[in-house]
């Protein structure tokens, strides 16, 4: 992928110190097969090693990896309404720095389904909770329905809330900009779960 022509997809990834996780992301991203991407690295004003961290990817990776740095800390909705923004791809997969991606076809997947299905603006698929070590402590939580699946606009608000730490008012703005946006949206996950979100 050269920055001379338009990705299918933009990876967007927002880093606030995830030193330990960012890497891990980045190569779950980088493995992505059968789809044309960039990545979209934006660090929030970390106040540990992930802007150095990033800053090494992009320097090995210049024709796919593009950054973006925040001078002073304006949270993930501010920081995400900023790197949607500076995207050029068709769609956009959102991934935080401390997640990543499992299945190495997900954008392929998600891709394929989208374009099956024009009238979906967002599509998501299943998680699994890890902690801190990297163990996995809950599978497929969505299925198993640990967590309510985000299959309305209030629904993803409040899990947006809940699991993103973001006010009401953040998680507000950040559906909303997506939402107006005519851009379709792949959310950050693993095997696919639909949902769509009008």
């Amino acid at each position: 992928m050269s920055f001379d022509k338009n990705p299918t997809v933009s990876i967007v990834c927002t880093v606030y110190n995830k030193e330990k996780w960012i890497g891990q992301a980045i190569d779950s991203f980088l493995s992505q097969k059968d789809v044309d991407f960039e990545i979209l690295l934006i660090d929030d004003a970390s106040t540990d090693a992930s802007r150095d961290i990033i800053q090494k990817y992009a320097e090995q990776y210049p024709d796919i990896i593009r950054t973006l740095y925040n001078d002073h800390n304006l949270g993930i909705a501010e920081t995400w309404h900023r790197a949607c923004l500076a995207t050029k791809g068709d769609y956009i997969a959102r991934c935080d720095g401390d997640d990543y991606w499992i299945d190495e076809c997900k954008l392929a997947k998600q891709l394929a389904f989208l374009e099956k299905n024009p009238e979906s603006k967002w599509c998501g698929t299943d998680i699994d909770f890890v902690d801190v070590d990297g163990k996995t402590v809950e599978h497929n939580v969505f299925t198993r329905q640990i967590v309510d699946l985000s299959d309305s606009y209030e629904k993803m608000i409040e899990f947006l809330v809940k699991e993103d730490n973001m006010t009401e008012e953040e998680a507000i703005e950040f559906i909303d900009y997506n939402t107006l946006r005519t851009i379709p949206y792949m959310g950050s996950l693993h095997p696919i779960i639909v949902y769509d979100l009008k």
